[in-house]
């Protein structure tokens, strides 16, 4: 089952999870559609994002959708970005 957090959550539980590993000062900066408060609340995106966030990478995987993201950050996921085929 997957749990929607709110805004103030993911925030709790990244600062919980960085300060395992950080000391000091650090700022974690929520941005996008969640900061924005403009995420759809999408049950599809919500299992697809709950799957990819168990895979085991070393870098994170950002899954979004383009009609909710403004001008200038489509572009260059657009010009930038490599389409997977499935």
């Amino acid at each position: 089952m997957v749990v929607f957090m709110t805004v103030e959550d993911i925030i709790k539980k990244t600062n919980n999870i960085i300060r395992k590993y950080l000391s000091g000062e650090y700022k974690v900066i929520l941005f996008g559609s969640q900061a924005k408060g403009t995420a759809l609340p999408h049950p599809i995106m919500a299992f697809m994002r709950n799957e990819i966030d168990n895979l085991r990478t070393f870098r994170s995987i950002d899954l979004i959708d383009l009609l909710t993201i403004d001008k200038q950050y489509r572009d260059n996921v657009l010009v930038y970005g490599k389409e997977i085929e499935y």
